[in-house]
C-alpha cells in the first residue's frame, strides 16, 4: 500500500462455475441468426457488481462455401458482436469451410458485466451466410459420412462468475 503494510486482497474471485458440454449435433440452412439450442448455459449472478466471464469452444462443419456467423446473446440481448453493415452481419465469430469433411474449432471468451443477480442465459446463435443452399453443422463435417475424413466432435460454453 505504500505505507509498509500489505492490504487484503479483494475482488477477482471465481465465485461459480457453470458449464454445458456438448456432442449433440445441430444445423441450420438460415442465413438469419438461429439459436443453437445445444449452445445455452445458465448462471445467476450472487451480486450486482459481478462480472460473468464466458468461454465458447466450438466446431463447426459445413457443406462447402458455407459462411457460418456465430453469435453470443444474453438472454435476448446482443453481446460481444460486431454491428450489422450493408450486407455484412454482425457476429462474435465465423468460419468458412472450404470443404464438406472439414471441421473448424472456433473458440473466444468475453467478460460481460450484466448487473444483475437474476438468472441469466447464455446462448450461441448460429447462421449459414450463404451464396446458395449450404448448411452449417456443428459438432460434425459436412457430408458426415462412415470415412476417415469425417470428424464427431464436441462443444462447450462455461460462465464464470467473478467477484468484485
Amino acid at each position: 500500500r505504500g505505507d509498509q503494510t500489505y492490504a487484503a486482497a479483494g475482488g477477482g474471485k471465481v465465485l461459480q462455475v457453470v458449464s454445458t458440454s456438448t456432442t449433440d449435433q445441430f444445423s441450420t440452412a438460415s442465413n438469419t441468426l438461429t439459436d443453437c439450442t445445444p449452445m445455452t448455459v445458465d448462471i445467476t449472478p450472487s451480486a450486482t457488481t459481478s462480472k460473468v466471464l464466458v468461454l465458447v469452444n466450438m466446431t463447426v462443419g459445413g457443406t462447402a462455401d458455407n459462411r457460418t456467423g456465430i453469435a453470443l446473446q444474453r438472454d435476448s440481448s446482443d453481446i460481444f458482436q460486431g454491428a450489422d453493415s450493408s450486407n455484412r452481419q454482425g457476429t462474435s465469430s465465423g468460419t468458412q469451410a472450404a470443404e464438406d469433411n472439414s471441421v473448424y474449432n472456433v473458440a473466444f471468451q468475453y467478460l460481460d458485466s450484466p448487473s444483475s443477480t437474476s438468472a441469466l442465459t447464455y446462448h450461441i446463435q448460429v447462421s449459414a451466410q450463404t451464396n446458395g443452399s449450404e448448411t452449417m453443422y456443428l459438432n460434425r463435417t459436412g457430408t458426415n459420412t462412415d470415412n476417415q475424413f469425417s470428424k464427431n466432435t464436441a462443444s462447450s460454453i462455461t460462465v464464470m462468475e467473478i467477484g468484485a
